[in-house]
């Protein structure tokens, strides 16, 4: 156990990864449900979990996270209708996820700012909240091709908490100077912007709901993945590494050498996760692939209109941000809201550090939209891509989504010349790459940002220091 953060009691650093490995994996049975009912219109709480074929009630011992998939042979019990393999997958990918984060936060620290239990407890839960959502976008949006935008309200709102109660001590190390009172100030004007946004979009976002109802029932139609002996032998293999790797970790002598090892580890374990979960042919991908070419034709058309959109968040940011750079008295409201101290916690400089994030993320991901949208005449990245990166940003900072993005992408074409030899349909989701782009910045951040640290310190000032 590393002696600079004691866990309480003193418990074995062993016994915590084999928790987190168990919590893990209940955590991805409840991310199940809500991949399967999210996209349904279906409440995720109520009722209990039951077969969808016959309707009979899941007992608790039919339920326990991938053993019970394995007894079963992928069968419901009653009347032995296939079960998707998918969701042994999901609680094993959440399982290695959440060894990965501890792994790479304390055991190894590959954040400079963490590794100080339980100063840094608040983002560290905040981080493993986030794996989760990244694994329930990533999954729903292999399957529908879309995402769910409500699923990344969880990590705005979780990112935003997160920060508001991380202890001053903490956060001071973290957010250092990249949020002044004119930040302050632009922020509450883009606050105030995305009101106004979201009331002029009132009467469009009616209509889009209309539409993504129909979408839901025309995605609700597919047939259901067989499950076969094939499936079961990779999930047995898939188990089998998954715990080669908790194993690796909990006797590993933590050097930086036995630390590569296992991130490959952890990186080609969700990488397959990924790549199995979308191998099946859907009868929709020649109707997606068709709607995607009917929306060229007005792809430039709509790129504007989002632009226009998204003009009073802008101009309430440079409004607000110009008032308190140019007025002293101004200024001195929102630097005194900074400074404002609730026994150990910042709140107001934590929801602020989380809101810069966001904001500056969406504004990179709809640059990238628009941009390259009307360049090239198609649609360049989704609206949903664009919410997960602000997710990423809300609870991990711009710089891990941004960067994350940019890996993503190329781990995605590496992913895609794989997936194109089952593949035929040119429907590809681009959510999973950015997830695990994403992932593979949080587990390497030193070393990332070390090596990129010329490029990573001129965005960054770009992007916050020149503000103030």
């Amino acid at each position: 156990m590393n002696p600079d953060y004691p866990l309480p009691m003193n418990i074995p650093q062993s016994f915590v990864i084999v928790f987190l490995a168990i919590v893990g994996s209940c955590v991805g049975s409840f991310l199940n449900v809500v991949i399967y009912r999210l996209p349904r219109g279906l409440s995720i709480v109520h009722p209990p979990s039951a077969c969808p074929e016959c309707s009979s009630k899941i007992r608790w011992f039919d339920n326990i996270p991938v053993i019970s998939y394995l007894i079963l042979r992928g069968r419901c019990r009653y009347c032995k209708t296939p079960i998707s393999p998918r969701y042994a997958l999901v609680e094993i990918a959440t399982a290695v996820a959440f060894v990965a984060l501890y792994d790479a936060f304390y055991v190894m620290r590959m954040h400079s700012w963490f590794g100080h239990f339980p100063l840094d407890l608040p983002i560290f839960i905040a981080h493993l909240v986030l794996v989760a959502i990244l694994i329930v976008c990533s999954a729903i949006d292999i399957e529908y091709y879309l995402i769910d935008i409500r699923i990344t309200y969880v990590a705005f709102i979780t990112g935003l908490i997160c920060w508001s109660i991380t202890p001053v001590a903490k956060l001071a190390q973290i957010t250092k100077s990249s949020v002044s009172a004119a930040v302050l100030a632009g922020l509450v004007g883009a606050i105030i912007g995305f009101i106004v946004r979201n009331i002029l979009l009132s009467k469009k976002a009616s209509s889009e709901q209309h539409e993504g109802e129909e979408q839901e029932s025309f995605t609700s139609t597919k047939s259901q993945q067989k499950t076969n002996l094939s499936a079961i032998i990779f999930l047995l293999l898939y188990l089998a590494g998954a715990i080669v790797i908790v194993v690796s970790l909990v006797s590993a002598n933590h050097s930086i050498e036995s630390y590569k090892m296992r991130m490959w580890g952890y990186v080609v374990w969700l990488f397959l996760a990924i790549i199995a979960g979308s191998v099946p042919r859907r009868e929709s991908d020649k109707e997606i692939v068709e709607v995607i070419e009917q929306e060229k034709s007005s792809a430039r058309a709509v790129a504007l209109t989002e632009f226009i959109y998204l003009t009073p968040i802008i101009v309430g940011f440079i409004v607000l941000w110009s008032v308190a750079k140019f007025i002293p008295t101004i200024a001195n409201i929102f630097d005194y809201l900074l400074r404002l101290r609730f026994g150990i916690f910042a709140p107001v400089t934590g929801f602020a550090f989380s809101a810069v994030g966001i904001l500056i993320v969406a504004g990179f991901g709809w640059a990238v939209r628009i941009i390259f949208t009307l360049v090239f005449g198609k649609e360049a990245m989704g609206p949903g891509d664009i919410y997960i990166l602000a997710a990423i940003g809300a609870i991990a900072g711009p710089a891990v989504a941004i960067l994350g993005f940019f890996i993503g992408s190329v781990i995605g074409v590496f992913g895609i010349c794989v997936l194109l030899l089952w593949k035929t349909s040119r429907a590809l989701s681009y959510g999973p790459w950015i997830s695990i782009g994403a992932f593979v910045c949080l587990l390497g951040y030193n070393p990332i940002m070390n090596y990129l640290k010329p490029a990573v310190k001129a965005l960054m000032v770009i992007c916050t220091h020149s503000y103030k």
